[in-house]
């Protein structure tokens, strides 16, 4: 036998992503679904959100993501941080979705329509340049690599290259497509958060190996500017 029972929830709502859909909405009610527990065993529930877009009376349950696979932006009306945007990205990245350069545009439609502002620790502008330090280790697979921003930043960068890519002198098309796809995402989140005061995303590296590297990446910024 199962039981639901669904409770509703109090405005301001939050507004929540489904990570896999990279899709945004208002969690005004969560869904419970009580399984009959097994002879020796606690019965197994699952909590999902019921989310309504800005302009719908009711909303819908959520029956494919479960409430804790969804991550929290900001409330409605309220003010989301780039920590909390970057948790956004990262969940879309965990989750598989594999057009992570759209997630940026996907989190600015959620901004506008839900009358969301953007503030770093407390202030409501945003520092004009921020320095995002960069890791390089191994990849799950053999012969591939990452580069990936360090856990403190407030933005979340990452991609996969091999040692191939990075080591010719002087750098070919094919290093150019790492540099594009890291350069793809900077050019995203200034987009994002430009009216926010952002102009501007550099690059560091304690890695000696792929200093030439990041340097290329920061010229780039320098010769468009």
């Amino acid at each position: 036998m199962i039981q639901t029972q669904l409770i509703r929830l109090d405005a301001p709502y939050n507004v929540i992503c489904a990570p896999r859909k990279s899709e945004f909405g208002l969690h005004i009610a969560t869904l419970m679904v009580i399984n009959e527990p097994q002879r020796g065993k606690a019965p197994e529930v699952h909590c999902y959100p019921v989310v309504a877009k800005k302009y719908e009376v009711q909303g819908e349950p959520w029956m494919k993501f479960e409430l804790n696979d969804c991550i929290w932006l900001a409330e409605q009306n309220g003010s989301a941080t780039l920590r909390g945007i970057k948790r956004v990205m990262e969940a879309c990245h965990r989750s598989g979705f594999v057009q992570m350069i759209t997630v940026p545009y996907f989190i600015n439609n959620a901004l506008y329509i839900y009358n969301i502002d953007v503030e770093d620790r407390g202030k409501k502008s945003l520092e004009q340049i921020y320095t995002v330090e960069l890791r390089f280790g191994e990849a799950g697979n053999e012969g591939e690599k990452i580069v990936y921003s360090t856990p403190q930043s407030d933005f979340f960068f990452y991609e996969v290259f091999t040692e191939k890519q990075l080591s010719s002198r002087p750098f070919t098309m094919n290093t150019k497509e790492v540099f594009s796809a890291i350069d793809e995402m900077r050019t995203a989140y200034i987009d994002l958060l430009y009216s926010y005061g952002l102009q501007s995303i550099r690059f560091v590296t304690k890695d000696k190996r792929y200093q030439e590297f990041v340097e290329e990446l920061n010229k780039k910024v320098t010769d468009e500017g």
